[in-house]
């Protein structure tokens, strides 16, 4: 249910399923309605809702913003450090969450990343990219490390990959 969740947050409306009846139920409304946002499922079960464009053709947001689905309630949390959008949000072994790369203000393609803490709700810088890189997905490995594959780098689509 949870990766389901997660990919439904669209234009500031969520839909959930209802286990129990078979069907779907409206959720509230976003606090912010986005679009080309990250979401991640959190360790305690709230979705963590980062960056995106607010209107169709507008620039990228650091906002960010909790679903908690056992209060079926949104909240502000602290917003990153750079707005961003068609980016990759990946929950690491410990509970962070780690965002790269992205649009950036202007459609700027970016080569930073920042860590999400959940538990004091704070952004932190990290390490560069090798390179920019936008529209790419990212996986968690089984050792811990975060694999960036493809996307746009440096402007041309690719089949390169990073490790963080």
């Amino acid at each position: 249910m949870h990766a389901l969740l997660s990919s439904l947050l669209l234009l500031g409306s969520v839909a959930s399923p209802s286990v129990t009846a078979g069907g779907w139920t409206q959720a509230p409304r976003m606090l912010l309605q986005v679009t080309d946002q990250t979401d991640t499922v959190l360790q305690d079960g709230r979705v963590l809702v980062s960056g995106g464009y607010l209107s169709l053709g507008g620039w990228p947001v650091a906002e960010a913003q909790l679903y908690d689905p056992a209060t079926s309630s949104w909240s502000l949390t602290s917003p990153m450090h750079e707005a961003r959008a068609a980016d990759t949000a990946t929950m690491l072994p410990d509970g962070r969450v780690l965002v790269a790369g992205g649009f950036g203000v202007r459609l700027k393609p970016l080569a930073g990343a920042e860590i999400y803490d959940p538990v004091t709700g704070s952004w932190t810088l990290t390490s560069v990219l090798p390179a920019t890189r936008f529209s790419h997905s990212a996986s968690l490995l089984p050792d811990g490390r975060v694999l960036l594959v493809g996307g746009i780098v440096n402007g041309r689509i690719s089949r390169s990959t990073a490790i963080y």
